[in-house]
This record gives structure tokens, C-alpha cells and sequence, in this order.
């Protein structure tokens, strides 16, 4: 949402928590593993940072405490580092944030599926050219990120032993939803991509690129519609995606197999509309979250974070004084509702062995 990614830009300048010693929480309380790698993406001729969240115990396995993420706007996530879960559990790829979002805001949703059950590899957002090029590249390249994630686990011997063959999923939020769609088949269309300004100035992405100056003239659109399908994912939640609105039919015919979307509570999301997904979904896959906005998909927000962003002239409603509890609620049901929707797709989480 380009009303919340200018604050993204800002936490991303403040000091995270990132591996900080965990303190003033009790030990039990800490149920989910995290460790973090670097894998090549292709894609973009460098390298993405992918978070690996999982099922641990509480104690007795020889990890520590530790803090994920975090800054002055938003509260880290605990976590624990060490050994991994016995057994074999589904994995999740997944992939939160639109064009400018910063690292860690899905951190809170990695955790609550790791604690259910799943293995979870959060691809983090990169950042990219603001130029028409550089928001091109990022339709192709997330998706191919996600892939690609999945390829560095299946090739890493020792995550490999905690992931059940043949039980990979996928969630997404926002743009991230669009990227988590695309694996499941959806193919977005060039041509209408390219006019989807014309027709929906006041769009959010739309009024960015206006007032950045960023143009898709002159440029080729055709890789926009590539096909992503990874025919290593069975199942996929996507949550408010972006862009239903130049989905292919084709595509959503051939990705509502395996796929659930959760909507939010009238709000807007860019280049998206309930219709555009209606006659392809059946009700059951096609379900919204009451009060839900998409502020609700964001990390909780610090004590002080409301009046920092104040300070700084920036949408102090992404932080606002009742956001604290009603936030925590929301995310509590949006984890269950994904869980929900996977299990009815036949991918339900395992329990935990953390012997």
C-alpha cells in the first residue's frame, strides 16, 4: 500500500533488533526456531535474504533466546535459536509487502505458522530501481524469488530433513499475495498493466508513479505476463492481493484449483476489486476478515510509535492507540483462517515433534 510504504522507508532507517538478547520474557513462552540465510536469485543477478521459521521447543535443545526484526516503529518478534524440529513438517514459502515494503513486517505471521506446524521461508522484500523498469522487474522477480527459496531448502541438507516431500504451500500479503498467486499459476497481463493508470488514476501505485515520474513507455511488458507456475506448490492463501483487476482469466481459472484468498473489510487495495475474483472462486475460497484493514497486516506497533511517526510527518493511523489489542485479535484470526484454508486444500499443518 503506497500510503504505508513511505513509512516502510522510514523504519528501514532506524536501528532493527535483529539478534538481540531476548530479555523480560519468560523462556516458555518462546515456541517457534529462526535463523536466517542468503540465497541467489537469479532473477535479479544477486541475492535475496529468506527467514527460516519453524517449530522448537522451549527448552533443552541448546538455542537462545533471541529478538527478530523490530524498530522504533514496530515490536520484534521472539524467537529461538537452535536445533531443529524432529520429523517432517509442510513448507511454506512465502512473501508479504507491496512495492517499497521493508524487511521483517511478516515476521509475525511466519511465527504464528512455524508454531502450528509448518516449516516457513519468508522471502524479504528487495529493494529496487524507482524507476519503470525497476517496477516491472519486481512483478517477475518476486515470484522467482519464492521459487527460488524453495529450490535453497530442498538443496540444503540439513533444512531439507525437517520439510515433507511433496507438501510445499504458499501464503502472500498485498504484493506479496500477488507473487504467491503467480506461483500457483495466475499470470498477470502486460497490455493491461500498462493502462491500468489510465484507467484508475487515484489508485495508490498510480499517484506514485505519477508524482515519481515513473513511465512504462517505450518499455516491453511482455515479461510481465510470464508464466511462474511452480509445479513443486500444491496449495496457496493469498491475503488482499494486488492487481486481481489484469489477472488473466486463463490464469485464475488454472490457479483456483489449489488456491484461497482472504479479502479485508472495504478497503482499498491497489489494482484490485471483489469482483475480479468472484467467478473464479467458489464462496468458501473466497472469504473476508472482518475489520481487517491493511494496516492489520503489519507488525505490532511500539509503545511510541504513534507519536514517532507524528514527529516525522508521516500516517501516524498506521499506529494508532487502539491498534495494540485489536491487531493482536486480527492476526490471531487471520493465522487461523489461512491455516483453515490450507488444511481444506490438503495441507494441514503437522504437530510439532520437539523431542
Amino acid at each position: 500500500m503506497i500510503a504505508l510504504l513511505k513509512v516502510a522507508l522510514v523504519t528501514l532507517l532506524l536501528p532493527a533488533a535483529t539478534g538481540s538478547a531476548l530479555s523480560g520474557l519468560p523462556e516458555t513462552t518462546v515456541a517457534v526456531g529462526y535463523r536466517s540465510m542468503t540465497i541467489a536469485s537469479p532473477a535479479r543477478g544477486g541475492e535475496v535474504t529468506v527467514g527460516i521459521w519453524y517449530p522448537a521447543a522451549s527448552d533443552g535443545d541448546g538455542g537462545a533466546g533471541t529478538l527478530v526484526g523490530g524498530s522504533r516503529v514496530f515490536e520484534p518478534t521472539p524467537a529461538r535459536t537452535g536445533a531443529l524440529p524432529q520429523g517432517r513438517h509442510p513448507l511454506l514459502v512465502m512473501a508479504h509487502g507491496g512495492l517499497r515494503a521493508g524487511g521483517h513486517i511478516g515476521d509475525w505471521l511466519a511465527a504464528g505458522m512455524a508454531r502450528a506446524g509448518y516449516v516457513v521461508a519468508l522471502v524479504e522484500p528487495v529493494g529496487f530501481q524507482p524507476d519503470g523498469a525497476g517496477v516491472l522487474k519486481e512483478l517477475t522477480a518476486r515470484p522467482a524469488d519464492m521459487s527460488a527459496a524453495i529450490s535453497a531448502l530442498l538443496g540444503n541438507a540439513e533444512l531439507s530433513s525437517t520439510i515433507e516431500p511433496g507438501r510445499i504451500g504458499t501464503v502472500g500479503l498485498l504484493r506479496g499475495g500477488t507473487s504467491a498467486m503467480a506461483l500457483l499459476g495466475v499470470r498477470i497481463s502486460g497490455e493491461r498493466y500498462r493502462s491500468l493508470c489510465e484507467r484508475s488514476p487515484e489508485d495508490r501505485d498510480c499517484r506514485w508513479f505519477a508524482k515519481a515520474g515513473i513511465s512504462f513507455s517505450g518499455l516491453d511488458l511482455g515479461p510481465v505476463g510470464a508464466d511462474h507456475r511452480d509445479a513443486r506448490v500444491v496449495a496457496g492463501v493469498a491475503v488482499a492481493p494486488e492487481l486481481t483487476s489484469i489477472m488473466t482469466s486463463e490464469g485464475l481459472t488454472a490457479a483456483s484449483r489449489s488456491m484461497s484468498v482472504l479479502l479485508l473489510d472495504d478497503a482499498a487495495i491497489p489494482g484490485a476489486k471483489v469482483d475480479d475474483l468472484a467467478g473464479f472462486l467458489p464462496p468458501d475460497r473466497l472469504r473476508s476478515v472482518a475489520g481487517a484493514t491493511p494496516f492489520s497486516l503489519f507488525p505490532i506497533c511500539a509503545t511510541q510509535a504513534a507519536a514517532l511517526l507524528r514527529e516525522n510527518g508521516e500516517d501516524a493511523s498506521l499506529c494508532r492507540d487502539d491498534a495494540g489489542p485489536n491487531r493482536m485479535a486480527i492476526h490471531r484470526e487471520l493465522r487461523d483462517m489461512i491455516i483453515r484454508a490450507l488444511s481444506e486444500l490438503g495441507l494441514p499443518p503437522r504437530q510439532a515433534d520437539l523431542r
